[in-house]
């Protein structure tokens, strides 16, 4: 990775900005979003599909638009996960809420360490309320990401225990474009769960694969 050219790297965001302008996919969270219901949307989402949880976000935001509706709650609020079955996450966002109540400091004024104190939140969603909550440029690096740039990168063999790895972090900063860096977040990780997926992923239709170390590997082969 650290050989990579400016070329490469240049390639691999406007590639990936220009997937994402004719494959976005839409969802309630994405729409006016802001630092709460990204917040929310970060708690349902965690090691889950998108599509999944459509049903119970928009239940709970209509119940709870904002988050002063939802500190001023004082009762039990995680039967909406019961459905999905993710209970323990509901607990997590119960501490968190009680956490953000019980803080002297308004939700508003929420800086990135402030958030990784919630329970439940980590950097990769600390980062994501921020950057789409917020329209502040940073980085985003979860599993699926660091998939994609193991392949086009050739950075390790595995895609597991690296989320905290620098070396991720420092790639994933250098891609992020100056403008359109939330587009180009959402982009990458649509095009995680559409296109370089897990299994099967579709290198046919790739607009990244004349670039890609992986698929240039197994074309060589």
């Amino acid at each position: 990775m650290m050989n990579s050219s400016v070329s490469k790297l240049r390639f691999f965001t406007i590639q990936i900005l220009n997937w994402g302008s004719e494959n976005l996919r839409s969802f309630p969270w994405r729409n006016n979003p802001n630092a709460y219901k990204a917040l929310i949307s970060e708690f349902f989402l965690q090691r889950t599909k998108a599509n999944q949880i459509i049903e119970s976000y928009n239940k709970f935001i209509q119940t709870f638009p904002d988050i002063n509706s939802l500190l001023l709650y004082k009762n039990d609020f995680t039967y909406f996960f019961k459905k999905l079955g993710l209970m323990k996450r509901a607990t997590y966002m119960k501490n968190a809420i009680n956490s953000i109540r019980n803080n002297e400091k308004s939700f508003k004024d929420f800086q990135i360490d402030d958030f990784l104190k919630l329970s439940g939140i980590g950097k990769y969603s600390a980062h994501a309320i921020i950057c789409f909550g917020r329209n502040i440029k940073l980085p985003l690096v979860d599993s699926n990401i660091i998939r994609i740039f193991n392949r086009f990168f050739s950075l390790s063999d595995d895609d597991k225990n690296h989320k905290y790895d620098p070396i991720f972090w420092n790639l994933a900063e250098r891609l992020l474009p100056e403008k359109s860096f939330k587009n180009y977040n959402y982009s990458l990780i649509d095009f995680g769960a559409i296109i370089c997926k897990p299994l099967n992923p579709h290198c046919s239709i790739c607009r990244l694969k004349e670039k890609c170390d992986n698929f240039l590997k197994d074309t060589n082969k």
